[in-house]
């Protein structure tokens, strides 16, 4: 119904409206062009919010590095959603995530570490390797990802689908969830393939099971060069995603160009 259709409109320019104004300083100050902040929650003390806000036009690559940035200082992300402002060269992505302070450390510390991590990436072309040997000294291989080891095996289910008319491609792909599994989707499609993940797209854990584990649903849209992937390229990406993930480590050289 029209009456639907319009509440939903209004409710979107509200919220769009009401995160200007939470960002109003980052958008009065060109000079900046990464933010990072933390909202903690207020009951969950190890469940805050990081909102990275980024200026720029969107790209494939840069949910990539703002995922990096989170898992190479081994924050678990729990939920995202991948959007803007309104304005396509203004850019922020929400992540609920999993962290536990060290000893001495809070949440400004946090923040200003993700700044620089993510700022050097984005803007100073660090690489990524070279940010999780920042953040893991003392790791063997820092970018590097053990499994959590469950009683029943996850299956991987990856499932693609395109709307016509839209200049993309919906893939949906259920998995076993574990630190830097997001980071790890992002580095192929952008590494490996060139693929953009673009505003549309949100990630979701669902409930923890003792046997299985928690199971990851990320719904992302997928562009390549501004169109929707060809089936060839759906099928070549769902099996290596089918080859990849199953590994009880995740090597980042499994993630990288072919």
């Amino acid at each position: 119904p029209q009456a639907l259709v319009d509440w939903i409109c209004a409710e979107q320019k509200k919220r769009q409206e009401q995160l200007q104004e939470r960002f109003r300083t980052f958008l009065e100050s060109e000079k900046t062009k990464t933010m990072v902040k933390i909202t903690p929650h207020l009951t969950l003390k190890d469940v805050p919010l990081i909102e990275v806000i980024h200026r720029g036009k969107d790209r494939p690559g840069l949910l990539d590095k703002i995922t990096s940035g989170l898992s190479a200082s081994k924050i678990e992300i729990l939920t995202a959603r991948i959007g803007d402002l309104g304005k396509t060269d203004i850019l922020l992505d929400c992540f609920m995530v999993k962290y536990t302070l060290a000893e001495g450390q809070d949440w400004n510390d946090v923040e200003q570490l993700l700044t620089e991590d993510i700022t050097d990436m984005l803007e100073n072309g660090v690489a990524v390797e070279d940010i999780f040997k920042r953040r893991r000294p003392l790791q063997k291989n820092p970018h590097s990802f053990p499994k959590p080891k469950t009683a029943l095996a996850v299956p991987t289910e990856i499932h693609f689908e395109h709307t016509r008319g839209r200049p993309f491609t919906w893939m949906e792909i259920k998995t076993l969830d574990w630190l830097g599994l997001l980071h790890a989707l992002t580095h192929i499609l952008a590494e490996r393939y060139n693929i953009n993940v673009l505003s549309l797209s949100t990630i979701d854990t669902e409930g923890y099971d003792a046997q299985v584990g928690k199971q990851a649903v990320d719904t992302l849209a997928l562009a390549l060069w501004e169109k929707p992937l060809p089936s060839q390229l759906q099928i070549i990406l769902k099996a290596d995603l089918n080859w990849v993930l199953p590994h009880e480590v995740i090597d980042g050289r499994m993630l990288g160009p072919l």
